[in-house]
């Protein structure tokens, strides 16, 4: 592939001396070099013919418009290369850190799993104690006859702590299955 810009580059060379020689030719014209101003036509030519040749070995090269651009500006079309490098690298670095963090979230992630699921299990352990003991608790209750009330100051007011802790109780499991 080298050879066949430096085959193009030669042609160039040459052409572009000849129209230099030509151009001097033509500057200081007499009419006994017309013969030497022909023959610098016909070099002119040939190597037109030579460039366009180079043209079709390379046409499969394509050249993006931003280096045109660059040219036009007066700028080194070298340069061009070097920005695109540096905007390459430079997104590389921003997908780099993004990835790393995505990373570290996924193992912070990996690494909460199970802890998440010890403390889901133990809550669910403790809530189904909770529920056993409320259970337990009911049941006791619906077995325990109560006297009459008139005489039985103390009676009814353990009777009263009795419902009011129950109504308690029933609250905080309301409260705990919400939860879950």
């Amino acid at each position: 592939m080298a050879e066949k810009f430096d085959n193009l580059e030669e042609h160039l060379e040459k052409f572009i001396e000849n129209i230099r020689q030509l151009g001097i030719i033509v500057s200081d014209f007499q009419p006994s070099s017309q013969a030497g101003l022909n023959q610098k036509l016909n070099f002119m030519i040939s190597g037109l013919q030579d460039i366009e040749k180079c043209r079709q070995q390379l046409h499969e090269i394509n050249v993006p418009l931003e280096v045109f651009e660059y040219i036009d500006q007066g700028r080194n079309p070298q340069l061009y290369t070097k920005e695109c490098l540096e905007r390459a690298l430079a997104r590389n670095e921003q997908v780099k850190g993004k990835i790393d963090t995505m990373t570290v979230r996924d193992n912070a992630r990996v690494t909460e799993i199970p802890h998440q699921r010890h403390r889901q299990n133990t809550q669910s352990q403790q809530t189904s104690s909770l529920i056993k003991c409320s259970q337990a608790y009911l049941g006791t209750l619906k077995n325990v006859k109560m006297p009459p009330f008139k005489d039985c100051h103390v009676l009814q007011t353990t009777f009263s702590v009795n419902v009011t802790l129950l109504m308690i109780n029933s609250l905080f499991l309301d409260t705990v299955l919400n939860f879950l």
